[in-house]
């Protein structure tokens, strides 16, 4: 999974948005170290529904609607806390190297 996808999902972990909310909190998730641009954003989007990862859901109250609004499926978190569970293995095995202890 690349860190993009990643990223989007998290943002989605925390309920619906939109592809302009979600730019928003990646850049601020990963403190400005990640910037997607809308044809990043929508081609991932595209992927993860055609993965059952993400589906679009109806927005909330009097919202714009031209705005798509996305949800995190449960294929989607299971996707993400596998991934999550991998970079926690590997931030865990480059500790221990960086410690002298690998």
């Amino acid at each position: 999974m690349s860190d993009q996808v990643f990223y989007i999902l998290l943002s989605l972990v925390e309920g619906p948005a939109h592809g302009y909310a979600i730019l928003q909190s990646v850049e601020a998730r990963t403190d400005g170290a990640l910037k997607l641009g809308s044809g990043t954003l929508y081609s991932a989007i595209k992927r993860m529904r055609s993965a059952g990862w993400i589906e679009r859901v109806a927005g909330p109250g009097e919202e714009d609607p031209r705005r798509k609004y996305y949800s995190i499926t449960s294929d989607g978190r299971r996707e993400l806390a596998a991934e999550a569970r991998r970079h926690a293995l590997l931030a865990e095995h480059a500790s221990a190297l960086l410690a002298g202890k690998g």
